[in-house]
């Protein structure tokens, strides 16, 4: 499930640009019942964020990953070890 880029993410996915030898696209696990513990409000003004039309319950579905912000390109860094340079 995507959550609308309203918010005003800027999503760069260099990561996910690198060999696929050094990652793996995933999805996050799902979490049931997630709840909002704190939210900084002004810190995400100042990262220019607008939570503002988001509510409580999205915006923890989001921090959960539950939820995906449109451009999110979630991935899993893989282990790399001298090993996997011989290849």
């Amino acid at each position: 499930m995507t959550l609308q880029n309203h918010i005003g993410w800027n999503f760069n996915n260099s990561y996910a640009q690198l060999s696929e030898k050094l990652f793996a696209k995933q999805l996050p696990a799902a979490v049931p019942n997630p709840k909002m513990v704190y939210f900084n409000d002004e810190l995400a003004k100042t990262l220019g964020l607008d939570f503002s039309t988001v509510s409580e319950n999205d915006k923890a579905q989001l921090f959960s990953g539950n939820l995906l912000p449109i451009g999110a390109v979630p991935i899993a860094c893989l282990l790399y070890t001298s090993d996997a340079a011989d290849e």
